[in-house]
């Protein structure tokens, strides 16, 4: 029984882990996603502005 247990913590302890691995994965690219998305933007509003002027 007490063998289970500690099977049991264990095995919820890995999914915690994982799950916070996968958030933090998730939040890391959208980090690099919208910075990316940032630096195209304002290279597209410069390309435009050299244009017009």
């Amino acid at each position: 029984m007490i063998f289970l247990l500690k099977i049991f913590i264990l095995y919820a302890i890995v999914i915690k882990a994982f799950y916070f691995y996968m958030l933090f994965y998730l939040l890391s690219n959208l980090i690099e996603i919208t910075s990316l998305y940032i630096v195209l933007t304002q290279t597209f509003y410069v390309f435009i502005s050299i244009n017009y002027v």
